[in-house]
């Protein structure tokens, strides 16, 4: 059976080593202490679960002694992905599109916090936890803000700065480091983790931008994709279903947009895996099923009309055929 595990991608594990290593010299030091074997020479970094990464945050910080440290690894994972910002820049016609194209990029990467963009009130990024997130670390979120601050600093000089911030972390001890950063008043406490840009000028056409560089920003978001999973696509793959799921139609092709791979790309990297989508999406709906059951705050017809089942029936079909009980059953035993 297919279980998720959420993990780390490898390139904020390195951004985490290089920053750290720059500002203290004792980055060795410290990932041995926390288990982590890394060498900087080493581009095959393998991917670390999130509570790993977890107890790695804390421990930077309560050695650096500076719970603002979370932007100092974003902007270096910023500086080392160069490459795509670049030609998500020069390749896109707007703002609004660059963005887009560099959320794709961000979602690449990332399997811990979903990314989401808005543009009703201004150029909007939303950042949430999976449903299933073992709890992210609120460093690891810093971090994740840091990267959005500094990628649009990077395709457009007019947007330096955001016009509001919302985080869910409490006031923290360095806060004037989080106004000073964002050049802007960050507001801590918040029901949701947001940064707002000034929209008027999101859709005023690029004069320099070159639309043949779009394919060549996909074929490297594709390239991260097959260096950043790591034989964990299934994973990702299952993530994203959770981030979708009650906000959207759960498709193939809805998966692989956010994933930003083709359909046929996809299926073909899961393949490889010997996984595949029916079979993931399959599990999230038993993992699902099995968690509500347990809980009984929903009925039967409750859970099936949540997971998509045209009928109770077919539910308790479903349920049978992958399980060999029948809900009541594995209820009652």
């Amino acid at each position: 059976m297919f279980k998720p595990e959420s993990s780390s991608s490898p390139m904020w594990v390195r951004s985490m080593y290089f920053a750290l290593d720059e500002h203290t010299g004792q980055a060795e030091q410290l990932f041995r202490l926390c288990d982590v074997a890394f060498s900087p020479d080493d581009k095959n970094q393998a991917r670390l679960p999130i509570e790993r990464i977890t107890e790695l945050w804390h421990k930077i910080v309560a050695q650096t002694g500076n719970d603002a440290f979370g932007f100092i690894v974003g902007t270096d994972f910023v500086h080392h992905a160069m490459d795509v910002f670049t030609l998500a820049a020069a390749s896109s016609p707007s703002l609004l599109d660059a963005v887009q194209r560099l959320t794709q990029f961000y979602q690449t990467v990332s399997t811990g916090l979903i990314l989401e963009t808005s543009t009703d009130d201004g150029i909007g990024f939303h950042f949430s936890l999976p449903k299933n997130a073992p709890g992210i670390c609120i460093y690891a979120v810093d971090a994740s803000f840091a990267t959005i601050v500094e990628l649009t600093r990077k395709v457009a000089s007019d947007y330096s700065n955001p016009i509001t911030v919302s985080m869910q972390r409490p006031v923290p001890k360095n806060e004037q480091a989080f106004h000073d950063f964002f050049g802007c008043k960050v507001a801590f406490g918040q029901k949701s983790n947001s940064v707002i840009y000034d929209g008027a000028k999101a859709r005023q056409p690029s004069l320099g931008h070159n639309p043949a560089l779009a394919s060549h920003l996909f074929s490297y978001l594709d390239e991260s994709l097959k260096e950043v999973v790591d034989s964990t696509l299934a994973q990702q793959v299952y993530v994203v279903i959770d981030g979708l799921f009650e906000k959207a139609d759960i498709t193939m092709g809805s998966v692989a947009s956010v994933l930003a791979v083709s359909e046929r790309t996809l299926q073909r990297k899961l393949s490889s895996e010997n996984a595949s989508f029916n079979h993931i999406h399959k599990q999230f709906k038993l993992d699902k099923a099995i968690k509500w059951l347990k809980a009984g705050s929903l009925s039967q017809g409750e859970i099936s009309h949540r997971l998509g089942f045209s009928t109770q029936s077919n539910f308790v079909r479903f349920f049978k055929t992958e399980t060999g009980f029948t809900p009541n059953v594995f209820v009652n035993p």
